[in-house]
């Protein structure tokens, strides 16, 4: 099972997902791109991207505020082993503004791997660290509600768990627009989506009794 759907099973089956995993999925990406990079690039090349890259996975570690602008401008580097570094930097970085930098990182092309484009299982990652690490943030709602449209059914059936589910704010959308987004992924996360709001709901109403 590739780690984009078994973080989407584990939202569904726990409402809960593990921060570790979710960084892991993009380190992943980013370890198998560098091995690549180093054996295909220049000499100057890869020492120009290993900077780069390194500067970015300081600038996560240190989680201040501060430095969320460079990574900001990592993203828009040419080479995708950069721009996939700063996309890990900015889902473990722990400042506040961090969750800013999501939506860049979600129209970012981080490029392919096997012919297999990688920006599906980045966003997934990246929506999965802003709704754990920033619940009921409205930036986080906005987040889900931009990833509720997303071309990858993995990354919608995310999206509309934690919609349907009511976690992330009182001001939440309607079913119906909810249901809007339903009708327009693949019949199979159609199945796991409405199955998913059902159970919700029958749980809230034991709940309520």
């Amino acid at each position: 099972m590739s780690p984009i759907l078994q973080i989407a099973l584990q939202v569904a089956l726990t409402g809960t997902v593990d921060v570790q995993q979710v960084a892991q999925v993009i380190g992943n990406l980013v370890a198998s791109e560098r091995s690549r990079y180093a054996q295909e690039s220049t000499l100057e090349d890869m020492l120009l991207a290993q900077i780069r890259w390194q500067a970015a996975d300081a600038f996560g570690a240190t989680g201040v505020d501060e430095t969320l602008p460079d990574l900001a401008a990592l993203l828009l580097d040419e080479r995708p082993v950069v721009r996939l570094s700063a996309a890990r930097a900015f889902a473990v970085h722990r400042g506040d503004r961090a969750i800013d930098g999501y939506a860049a990182a979600f129209k970012t092309d981080f490029g392919e791997e096997n012919g297999i484009p990688r920006a599906p299982e980045v966003r997934s990652a990246l929506l999965r660290s802003a709704l754990t690490r920033h619940p009921g943030d409205p930036r986080a709602l906005e987040l889900c509600r931009l990833a509720a449209s997303d071309s990858d059914p993995g990354v919608r059936f995310i999206a509309l768990s934690e919609l349907s589910a009511g976690r992330l704010s009182p001001a939440l959308p309607t079913r119906r627009p909810v249901m809007h987004h339903v009708r327009r992924c693949s019949p199979s996360c159609r199945r796991r989506a409405c199955s998913h709001c059902l159970y919700r709901e029958r749980r809230s109403s034991r709940n309520v009794e």
